[in-house]
């Protein structure tokens, strides 16, 4: 693979997170406990993980980027509740 064709094969991977971390972040606003959303988001990437276990060398670019984007949603719905856990120790002051 190029280059380009290595930034095509990860650029679904930006188009499934982008949305993903809007969503994530908006549940978070709205209560939902980001205990569960991490739970749920390390069975994706575990998931993610198994398929990509499964591949060869004989791929096309496409499937290689779907694990992928599954990935990055699972690795979503993973960081986002953390990093908001991590922010809600920190006093309003020191935020910048």
């Amino acid at each position: 693979y190029t280059a380009t064709w290595t930034g095509l094969v990860q650029a679904p991977a930006a188009v499934v997170g982008i949305p993903a971390l809007l969503g994530v972040t908006w549940l978070i606003a709205r209560g939902v406990d980001g205990r569960r959303l991490m739970l749920v988001g390390v069975a994706i990437v575990v998931g993610g993980f198994y398929w990509m276990s499964r591949m060869n060398v004989y791929l096309s670019p496409g499937e290689v980027a779907a694990p992928r984007a599954v990935q990055v949603f699972g690795l979503v719905l993973i960081l986002i509740p953390l990093m908001s856990a991590a922010y809600q120790s920190v006093p309003r002051e020191q935020v910048a």
